[in-house]
């Protein structure tokens, strides 16, 4: 059914989508951001529902502006949709729901799962509201401020870590009580990162890293609820001894694949492929920059300092739990190593194009940044390369990639390994 609405409604919806940004305001009315300008301008009709929301906003309009004035009524009014209701769930949530009726979404599979879901539909919209206008270098790594003070609030918050209290992987692990912060976890994990975690702070870890993790793809509600769910049952198996694996990513610049054109290493376990703008949000706001060349035919070859090929290596992931009465580790776990097929890997990957490319200047592939995509914000390691290396920016052909791959192949399968030391010092020469 459709309803014709007032000026008066199109004044509110220009105000809603300035104060809350296109994506939550699209969320809200159940609707396409492409359709919100047809909808402000009046070239398309609200449905019955659509206009009855905006209707309720009209008067929480006039109410924010004489409490707060204009300006900060746009900030109040995104308070009041990241908060629970009386039902348990947010204001924005409600409304949507009023709108487009019930929706197919996740289960957990217990009442730790069920409760993370919860949460995950709750903390979709804050994650939609616009960023900070001057955030944070590598903001990533942190949960938004509207994510992180609805997810403080939220009666759900409080029944996950009593659930998990009760479940029998999770107890053991935050069987630590601290009286300022609750209970506590010291977690050490095989990427080279570890310390404390406190329960009540799980969740937010959980729903950021699954909201990075899905940037680049199709983000909903369910897919970010399902996402958060494969955290939570990584970080679980992990901790009951089981075998689990997580992605690993390593950087390089100084060539250009040709498009579509990717390698297979590591016995199936790695990809070598373009980087995406997804994965840049990875590196390190220092490494931002770019580089340029030009060949004697004029053609320029542009490369960034923070990276445009990724290695994606899986790699088994191990968490060890030590004693929060025992403290840190002096020395740190043998066994928690970063495995050095990694490593080993983006060393022979180096060496090999160097041996596949035959041109006037050598083709330097030069590590940049590293990241383990792990839920509980794997830490990450970069170097500069633009200290100590004369990187000639290459376009590499079809097949030279090729020729890469092929001796890559060779010296995966010679016991190159002996030699490790000699081919070190050469990519240092």
């Amino acid at each position: 059914m459709e309803s014709s609405e007032t000026p008066d409604d199109l004044s509110v919806l220009a105000w809603m989508h300035e104060a809350i940004g296109g994506e939550l305001l699209a969320y809200l009315l159940g609707c396409e951001p492409a359709a919100l300008p047809l909808f402000i301008s009046g070239e398309k009709a609200l449905s019955e529902r659509q206009a009855a929301t905006v209707n309720e906003f009209s008067g929480l309009r006039v109410q924010l502006s004489r409490q707060f004035g204009e300006a900060p009524s746009r900030e109040a009014l995104a308070a009041v949709l990241t908060q629970a209701g009386d039902e348990g769930i947010s204001v924005a949530r409600s409304v949507r729901l009023h709108v487009v009726g019930p929706e197919n979404l996740p289960q957990g599979d217990d009442e730790v799962e069920s409760a993370l879901v919860s949460l995950a539909l709750d903390a979709f919209p804050a994650f939609l509201l616009p960023p900070d206008s001057d955030p944070l270098p590598m903001a990533h790594l942190f949960t938004p401020t509207a994510v992180s003070m609805m997810l403080f609030r939220h009666p759900r918050a409080q029944e996950f870590s009593e659930a998990a209290l009760r479940d029998p992987v999770l107890k053991k692990a935050f069987s630590a009580m601290n009286e300022a912060t609750g209970h506590v976890a010291l977690i050490y994990r095989n990427t080279g990162n570890g310390g404390g975690l406190q329960l009540s702070m799980l969740p937010s870890l959980l729903l950021n890293w699954a909201w990075v993790s899905l940037k680049g793809a199709e983000v909903n509600q369910a897919s970010l609820a399902e996402m958060a769910l494969q955290g939570l049952r990584l970080i679980r198996d992990a901790l009951a001894g089981k075998a689990c694996e997580i992605n690993a990513h390593v950087a390089f610049t100084g060539v250009l694949l040709p498009e579509g054109i990717e390698l297979q290493v590591g016995r199936g376990r790695g990809l070598v492929r373009s980087i995406t703008d997804a994965d840049r949000q990875h590196a390190p706001e220092s490494l931002k920059g770019k580089l340029t060349t030009t060949d004697s035919t004029g053609k320029e070859t542009l490369i960034n300092y923070d990276g445009d090929v990724l290695l994606e290596y899986k790699l088994p992931y191990r968490l060890k739990l030590v004693s929060p009465m025992e403290g840190a580790p002096v020395d740190w776990p043998s066994d928690l190593l970063v495995p050095g097929e990694l490593q080993e890997t983006a060393t022979r990957l180096r060496f090999s194009l160097m041996l596949a490319v035959d041109r006037e200047n050598r083709a330097q592939l030069v590590q940049t940044w590293t990241h383990f995509d792990e839920p509980l914000m794997g830490g990450m390691s970069w170097n500069d390369p633009r200290l100590g290396s004369g990187i000639v920016p290459m376009q590499l052909t079809q097949a030279e990639v090729v020729s890469w791959q092929e001796w890559y192949d060779m010296m995966a399968e010679l016991p190159v390994a002996k030699v490790d030391l000699a081919v070190t010092r050469v990519l240092r020469a």
